[in-house]
C-alpha cells in the first residue's frame, strides 16, 4: 500500500522526516510522499538527516546522532508559522 496514491487536497499537512540511513523505509519514500502532498497543495515540510536509524523518536540523546536532535525544534517553527501552535516567549 502506498500513502502517495490516496494523497488529495484534503489530507492532513505534514511535517516530515527521515534519514538517509534507515535501512527499514528509504527516505525516497518520504520524498515521493512530500511530492504528492506539494502536487495536492497540501502544508507540508520535509526534513532529510544523514544519520540515524528507522524509529528515532523525538531524536533526544542518540548516542553519535546530535544532529536529530534539532527535529522537534523544527517541527514547533512549522506550526507556529501555520498558526497551530502558540509562539513561545522567549527564556530569560
Amino acid at each position: 500500500m502506498s500513502a502517495v496514491k490516496h494523497v488529495t487536497k484534503d489530507t492532513s499537512p505534514s511535517f516530515l522526516y527521515s534519514t538517509t540511513a534507515d535501512q527499514t523505509v528509504n527516505s525516497l519514500n518520504a520524498t515521493a510522499y512530500y511530492d504528492a502532498l506539494k502536487r495536492a497543495g497540501v502544508p507540508v515540510e520535509l526534513h532529510i538527516f544523514e544519520s540515524g536509524p528507522h524509529g528515532t523518536g523525538m531524536g533526544q540523546k542518540l548516542k553519535g546522532m546530535a544532529e536529530l536532535e534539532v527535529w522537534p525544534t523544527l517541527l514547533q517553527h512549522w506550526m507556529q508559522l501555520h498558526g497551530w501552535m502558540a509562539a513561545t516567549a522567549p527564556e530569560n
